[in-house]
């Protein structure tokens, strides 16, 4: 909360500070009164745990305004090529940093030893583009509809970019998780081992049961037998509070837990299991 002093301009949160004596000479107006503005700000979150903001490095800012010239390793995405700095995909991109790796002990010609090309068609060069755009400047990017949403969380899943990856997980469940994508949701998330989306998702399944009940989703959700007696699980277990010998943690808990503990941002990620394994081992 922050109260400023209309006559004075003087500001300050919380309490108000001063003496009656300093607040009379200082603060009242030609009338004698004291008149203070007060300024609430609330913000509310249906995700619990937030996706912290991320501040550029100069140095790697630096890098990606000179790659095309200073770059070592060249990735070719259906048919645009990406100069990369295989230093930094070492350590913001590591799968893709392996596939370079690999592509080089597989190659005998030397001409292309620095070159891989993607034969992917779940990669798109749009998605593509963000994901590095990303991982050198931490610009997050511009989320056109659902699709794309899940574009690019594939995308940086596949490569190893968890700070993008854990991003667009919070942007699909704030801005796209609803009663008629829930369902198919619930499955992305399984399929790309997005435990909070996949949580979230169960949630809006168990509220709204009779719409989620009719989508498409839902008849591919029974398909998976595995993944539908996870739901009744949580549904009918984990869900029900003082049901289970030990208290439900939500992956908001785990997740704000390991990171009070230091944990870095790519230790937020993975399955409900692996995250609840790391929070156990302190």
């Amino acid at each position: 909360m922050l109260f400023r002093s209309r006559s004075s301009g003087l500001e300050w949160a919380g309490t108000i500070l001063g003496t009656r004596e300093g607040i009379i000479e200082k603060d009242l107006d030609e009338d004698g009164r004291l008149v203070i503005e007060v300024g609430i700000a609330m913000t509310t979150s249906d995700y619990g745990w937030s996706f912290p903001r991320m501040e550029p490095e100069p140095t790697l800012v630096a890098m990606y305004n000179s790659v095309n010239e200073l770059g070592d390793v060249t990735v070719v995405v259906d048919g645009e090529s990406f100069k990369l700095d295989s230093r930094v995909i070492a350590i913001q991109a590591p799968a893709l940093y392996e596939m370079t790796l690999k592509e080089e002990e597989d190659n005998d010609d030397n001409s292309n030893r620095d070159v891989l090309v993607l034969r992917d068609d779940d990669t798109s060069q749009t998605a593509f583009r963000a994901m590095i755009k990303f991982l050198y400047t931490r610009s997050l990017p511009t989320i056109n509809d659902e699709k794309h949403a899940k574009l690019l969380l594939g995308t940086a899943n596949r490569y190893g970019c968890v700070e993008l990856k854990l991003y667009m997980e919070s942007v699909i469940v704030e801005r796209f998780l609803s009663p008629g994508s829930a369902a198919s949701l619930m499955l992305f998330a399984d399929a790309n081992s997005c435990p909070q989306l996949k949580e979230s998702a169960m949630d809006v399944c168990v509220s709204n049961m009779a719409t989620v009940m009719e989508t498409k989703g839902w008849k591919s959700v029974e398909e998976s037998p595995a993944l539908l007696n996870q739901f009744i699980r949580y549904h009918h277990v984990d869900r029900r509070a003082g049901t289970t010998a030990t208290e439900y943690k939500t992956i908001s808990s785990i997740r704000i837990e390991l990171k009070k503990l230091g944990h870095p941002l790519a230790d937020l990620d993975g399955t409900r299991e692996m995250l609840l394994e790391r929070l156990e081992s302190h």
